[in-house]
């Protein structure tokens, strides 16, 4: 089974609850978020490993208790749980975290001009009339996670709405049947 959990990382601008989220991961993640430059770098990158100790604790696991083991493309992996395969992502006011049982990728990129020309090239016929039914709030929200072409499912807030299974600021968790390829971007 794979999950998908995203975050809006803007709650991270308090400097307060910064520093004390930032205290629960490993000192490897800790090092990745403190050799960033800038504040919304550090944000993100710390969103990305507070969903992936939310999404570990499913397997009995914290982040901060894990060995990472760097692969041959730079991927990092669980060292001793070869049977967890995750990926990271961040981008704008969002991170992205999706663990399963089998390889799994995605990516979420920040929202430009020109998105519904993108759509236009790559997306499905049937994908375009979901997507154009929308207005333009909504459009933003379906084109958010950009994680269909890699993950073979489609990301959506739980039902109800609400903060989502992930804690506070996040939206969604979606089990998938497979998961697919992708690079991990911590």
């Amino acid at each position: 089974m794979t999950y998908t959990y995203y975050a809006d990382v803007r709650c991270l601008d308090n400097e307060t609850l910064f520093r004390e989220k930032v205290k629960l991961l490993s000192p490897y993640r800790q090092q990745k978020i403190a050799i960033l430059r800038h504040e919304k770098d550090k944000n993100r990158s710390l969103a990305a490993g507070l969903l992936l100790d939310h999404a570990l604790a499913a397997f009995g696991l914290q982040e901060r208790s894990v060995e990472y083991e760097i692969g041959e493309w730079g991927k990092p992996a669980l060292k001793y749980h070869p049977e967890i395969c995750f990926s990271l992502s961040h981008s704008g006011d969002y991170a992205i975290c999706t663990i399963g049982d089998k390889p799994v990728g995605n990516d979420i990129e920040r929202e430009r001009d020109g998105r519904l020309k993108v759509a236009n090239r790559f997306f499905a016929k049937e994908e375009l009339l979901w997507l154009y039914e929308a207005g333009e709030e909504e459009q933003t929200q379906r084109m958010l996670p950009q994680t269909r072409p890699q993950s073979g499912g489609q990301l959506r807030p739980p039902p109800g709405g609400g903060d989502g299974a992930a804690g506070p600021g996040t939206r969604g968790r979606r089990p998938r049947g497979d998961g697919g390829g992708g690079r991990d971007r911590p």
